[in-house]
């Protein structure tokens, strides 16, 4: 499965509320850091004021039909997995050029966020039915990756144990 491929919807508009929070997760997604790291700071805000009207939506579709809040959660999934690569990156290069900045070494709480939401599209995919198989594929393929990559993190960041 392409990461970057939004499975479609398996139902209409849903709600009001999901209409939104589609609409703040697509635009969040297609908001694509350039890889200059004096531009990551105002791309990250940017990213983070989406997520979190994001999961104020979400709060509205906890009560909804399963299949929407499940699909909901992979949206939300696959900006903060956008987030945490960027972040990744943005991490490394100001580690190459010597730089201190307060978002550094947080990929690691962003991966776990990415997962999270992976595992409650999953979970919420597994109650809902067959209509929303294509989400439940690309959620499942999406908290193995976030679980890998915050293993890496995780490994990387550990004290190295003497020999």
């Amino acid at each position: 499965m392409n990461p970057n491929t939004v499975p479609p919807d398996p139902f209409g508009a849903g709600s009001p509320a999901y209409a939104e929070l589609r609409k703040v997760s697509d635009a969040a997604l297609a908001l694509q850091w350039n890889g200059m790291l004096q531009d990551f700071a105002p791309w990250l805000e940017e990213q983070t004021t989406a997520m979190e009207r994001a999961l104020a939506l979400l709060k509205a579709l906890r009560v909804g039909p399963q299949d929407v809040y499940a699909v909901a959660n992979g949206r939300i999934a696959m900006a903060y997995d956008r987030i945490a690569l960027a972040l990744t990156h943005a991490s490394e290069l100001a580690d190459t050029a010597g730089l201190d900045s307060d978002w550094q070494d947080q990929e690691g709480r962003i991966w776990e966020q990415a997962s999270a939401f992976w595992g409650r599209c999953v979970r919420g995919c597994d109650m809902a039915g067959t209509q929303v198989d294509a989400w439940d594929l690309h959620c499942r393929n999406g908290f193995a990756h976030s679980q890998a990559q915050l293993a890496l993190w995780s490994k990387a960041k550990s004290p190295r144990q003497p020999e």
